[in-house]
C-alpha cells in the first residue's frame, strides 16, 4: 500500500521510557561480550537511570501546559512522543508514510485544522515544507520545524537534549 512502514512505525525513541528499555538492553549486550567491564556498564546505566528520573519529572511539569495539544505533523513520527507527554496527533500532511500529500489529502487537512483550531503542524527538517506552509496559509496553525533525533536541531545535542529541544519548540509556538 506504499507506506514505508509496514512492519509497524519504528519511531520509538521519541518516547524517553523507551530509551531506557534501549539502555538496558544495550547494557545486556555488553555484559555478555564485555564481562570485564561490567562494573564500568553498570555505572553508566545508572547515571542513565539517574538523569532518566530527573529528566521525566522536570518534563511532566513542563508539559502541563501543553496537555492535550492536537497538532498535525508531516510524517508519522511523533505517536510514541505525543503519547509519553500528553499531545495527541489529529493528522499527517502525508496521506501515508513516504507518500506526497495530494491535493485532496491537504484540503482535509486544512479542513480538520480549520474544525479543530489546530495551532502547530511539525515537520522533521528533512521533510519538505512546500506542503505544511500551504496549509498554515489557509488556516491559522504554524509550521514548526521538530527534530526526531540527537542532532536534528541546534542544542539537540544528546539524548535528554532532544526533548528538552522538541518541548521548547513546542512551547514557544504556543506562546506566540
Amino acid at each position: 500500500m506504499g507506506d514505508v512502514h509496514p512492519q509497524g512505525n519504528p519511531h520509538y525513541w521519541l518516547d524517553p521510557a523507551n530509551g531506557l528499555i534501549v539502555a538496558e538492553n544495550i547494557y545486556n549486550a555488553l555484559i555478555q561480550v564485555d564481562g570485564g567491564n561490567i562494573a564500568y556498564y553498570t555505572e553508566r546505566l545508572d547515571l542513565f537511570r539517574a538523569e532518566f528520573e530527573i529528566k521525566s519529572a522536570q518534563w511532566t511539569e513542563r508539559t502541563r501546559s501543553l496537555a492535550g495539544l492536537e497538532l498535525i505533523t508531516y510524517h508519522n513520527s511523533w505517536p510514541y512522543f505525543s503519547r509519553a507527554f500528553g499531545l495527541s496527533v489529529a493528522g499527517y500532511v502525508e496521506p501515508k508514510p513516504g507518500i506526497e500529500p495530494t491535493a485532496s489529502h491537504t484540503a482535509k487537512i486544512v479542513e480538520m485544522v480549520n474544525a479543530k483550531n489546530i495551532p502547530i503542524i511539525g515537520v522533521e527538517p528533512y521533510f519538505s515544507k512546500r506542503a505544511p506552509d500551504s496549509i498554515a496559509r489557509m488556516t491559522d496553525a504554524k509550521v514548526v520545524t521538530l527534530p526526531p533525533s540527537v542532532g536534528g536541531a541546534e542544542g539537540a545535542d544528546d539524548y535528554w537534549r532532544l526533548f528538552d529541544t522538541i518541548l521548547d519548540i513546542l512551547e514557544t509556538s504556543m506562546a506566540d
